[in-house]
């Protein structure tokens, strides 16, 4: 498999371990006693985390090597969603969910490896590649999500077992990036200079080019309108139309199918 493919398939294995859990956070956290409040820091904590780490780790790779950085990253990954699926308490939980963010810039530096691999000329393609795999992983993680709640385990366990299972895609990927990724280097300077985008500075500069600031700004408000669907709509389902958790994670299936 080529280096393209292999971090094409990491970031599919990601996706589909946080969009097995992204409908179920809520109705576990539930389960638990949280708080509405406590749900939403819940769900607050790993974008935040998420913007802060991001250019840092895509720096850091520049320094470093994408590699190193995948490998840190993806570990943490896993790490969290293991102790997410074991844990009871509020700030353990809020803790996990820190760390996923904070290492969840590995997409963005799977993003700058896409940008080493490829040349200017299908470097689109690449890009457009990590944004399928997004798409079969946001269909494909809340459907194995809501196969995972039909299976004949404990009560105690049925809501933490899709958490384990997302730890161990994690882990796949993970695998992958230690045994099936070499090291990507920018052949050139426009690779380099797709790669500084990942910088704070870059993202700053990059804002100040002629409408791409409306475009961000665009994108920020349906992210902003997704977040909000994100954290509440299995809650939604469950109380209002009294639907069970699993139906709520085939509903973010059909969601992500559609979108």
């Amino acid at each position: 498999m080529s280096p393209l493919g292999v971090v094409i398939s990491i970031v599919l294995v990601d996706v589909l371990g946080f969009s097995i859990v992204m409908p179920l956070l809520a109705p576990f956290a539930r389960e638990y006693g949280l708080s509405a409040g406590q749900i939403g820091m819940l769900f607050a904590a790993y974008p935040m985390c998420q913007l802060v780490a991001g250019p840092i780790l895509g720096r850091l790779s520049d320094r470093h090597g994408r590699r190193p950085l995948l490998i840190v990253s993806q570990a943490g990954t896993a790490l969290s969603f293991l102790v997410l699926g074991l844990s009871r308490d509020f700030t353990v939980m809020l803790l996990a969910r820190m760390l996923d963010g904070a290492s969840g810039g590995n997409i963005l530096v799977a993003q700058a490896y896409v940008a080493d691999v490829t040349t200017p000329k299908n470097r689109a393609r690449g890009l457009g590649l990590i944004g399928m795999a997004f798409g079969v992983g946001f269909v494909l993680g809340p459907l194995l999500g809501g196969v995972l709640l039909e299976l004949p385990v404990a009560p105690s366990w049925q809501l933490r077992l899709p958490f384990l299972v997302a730890a161990g895609f994690s882990t796949v990927a993970w695998v992958l990036v230690l045994t099936r990724l070499p090291e990507s280097l920018p052949a050139d300077e426009d690779s380099r200079r797709a790669a500084r985008v990942l910088s704070w500075r870059g993202l700053v500069d990059t804002m100040t080019l002629p409408r791409v600031g409306l475009l961000v700004a665009v994108s920020s408000l349906i992210v902003l309108a997704f977040a909000g669907l994100e954290g509440t709509f299995s809650l939604f389902l469950r109380d209002r139309l009294h639907w069970e958790t699993k139906r709520a994670a085939f509903a973010f299936a059909f969601l992500g199918f559609v979108s």
